[in-house]
């Protein structure tokens, strides 16, 4: 299941005098570097755990951050690898990353309270919430429902239709959230609502402007109704003190050109974290927070069990697994028994995380990455593997059955697989 952030941009970078650069390749000298780490050292299965992200960090990757909670043997942190590779920074448990896409969940939540108190219809079309003067410029802006824009089948496109991801970095500094929306003025609709399903952010920068709309701001609505209530005092949006670039923010690396040379573009992603997107992404948090939330999502401390059910409800034939802002994901482990999971995702230019949590067996898993999947293809299936595998540690407990990462993750011949 990809949840892949669709605003990534990357910049040419001449001219931007404010934007710190440091052009890092990755050799393989960096494999066989020593690796830091952080972990509970005191678990029972720290042993079995850590190798993994030790794995991920020697394919190339500069860092990684892991929760790992379970009913039995409580919660284990780990980390392998630089939060700032430049001087050798140790990834702590405590920074930062860019939770990408998982932001899309909170929206979600956002639109259900609010449909829980009675304020919004969820079959209802969007101009009822949105201007006239907007829906009339957006190919079904008068047709497609509000829940058509939560599961993705409005057939609204993106301003990023079909074209090159340098071409849209030119002008980050300058780039308004209001820009990714004001694209797609004037574009045609990708099919009738309803009709198909296609992952898009325009859906979910709309479910903001909705919110804004009916609340004031969407943004204060997550500090005051979530991250408050829940006591994530380590997840960063729009309002949260430190903005754009928390200091415990992990460094954030990027892939260009697709040559394999790591930048340090942290100053630039944090301009586009913060200035471009808009209820689809943006959200800042460390990997406790990431699990915190989802564990409260699904056992009902953030709506109640109708709205939970609808925003759980398949959207669309052939994306039974697909939710509203959340992803129901049937895992097999090699034993053959299946774990029903909730997920949420992201990846994009800014970095990689997913969190990943078994109502039934109390198990939660959160795993995030400083660095961007954008032009780098190897790194998100290595992401991929590296939480298939964590997956497989906690349910079968037994190292020597775990494939190398990166290599059998995800294959049915491993004995693991997504059912989805």
């Amino acid at each position: 299941m990809l949840t892949q952030h669709r605003f990534f941009r990357a910049v040419t970078f001449v001219g931007l005098s404010l934007i710190l650069l440091v052009s890092l390749t990755v050799s393989s000298s960096r494999a066989s570097a020593s690796i830091p780490n952080s972990s509970s050292l005191d678990h029972p299965y720290a042993s079995l755990y850590q190798p993994i992200l030790n794995a991920f960090v020697k394919k190339g990757h500069p860092g990684v951050s892991v929760l790992v909670r379970t009913a039995e043997e409580g919660t284990w942190d780990g980390t392998a690898g630089y939060a700032r590779i430049e001087n050798k920074t140790p990834v702590q448990p405590e920074h930062l990353f860019a939770a990408m896409s998982c932001t899309k969940s909170y929206t979600a939540a956002a639109i259900f309270m609010l449909w829980e108190e009675g304020l919004i219809d969820l079959d209802a079309c969007i101009d009822r919430y949105l201007p006239a003067e907007m829906c009339d410029q957006i190919a079904n802006g008068h047709s497609a429902t509000v829940r058509q824009l939560l599961i993705h089948t409005s057939g609204i496109p993106d301003s990023d239709e079909n074209r090159p991801i340098l071409e849209l970095m030119n002008d980050l500094p300058a780039w308004r959230w209001q820009d990714n929306l004001e694209g797609i003025y004037g574009m045609p609709a990708l099919f009738a609502p309803g009709t198909g399903l296609a992952y898009r952010a325009s859906n979910y920068i709309l479910l903001a402007v909705i919110l804004d709309r009916l609340t004031g701001s969407h943004a204060l609505f997550f500090t005051t109704r979530i991250f408050q209530p829940l006591g994530l005092a380590d997840t960063y949006y729009k309002l949260e003190a430190g903005l754009p670039r928390p200091p415990k923010m992990a460094n954030l690396y990027f892939d260009r050109y697709g040559d394999g040379r790591l930048e340090n573009a942290t100053g630039e992603l944090c301009v586009m974290l913060f200035n471009t997107h808009y209820g689809s992404s943006g959200l800042l948090a460390d990997v406790s927070d990431l699990a915190r939330f989802i564990e409260a999502l699904m056992d009902g401390e953030v709506i109640g069990p109708e709205a939970l059910a609808q925003m759980t409800a398949p959207a669309f034939p052939g994306y039974e697994w697909r939710g509203s802002g959340i992803a129901m994901i049937d895992y097999q482990d090699s034993l053959g028994r299946i774990h029903r999971c909730y997920e949420m995702a992201g990846s994009g230019a800014e970095g990689m995380a997913q969190t990943r949590y078994f109502p039934a067996e109390q198990v939660t898993i959160s795993c995030a990455t400083n660095v961007g999947s954008t032009n780098r293809p190897k790194a998100h299936e290595n992401f991929y593997a590296l939480i298939d595998d964590l997956t497989e540690a906690v349910f079968t407990g037994r190292n020597e059955t775990l494939p190398e990462a990166g290599q059998q993750a995800g294959n049915s011949s491993s004995g693991r697989t997504r059912i989805r």
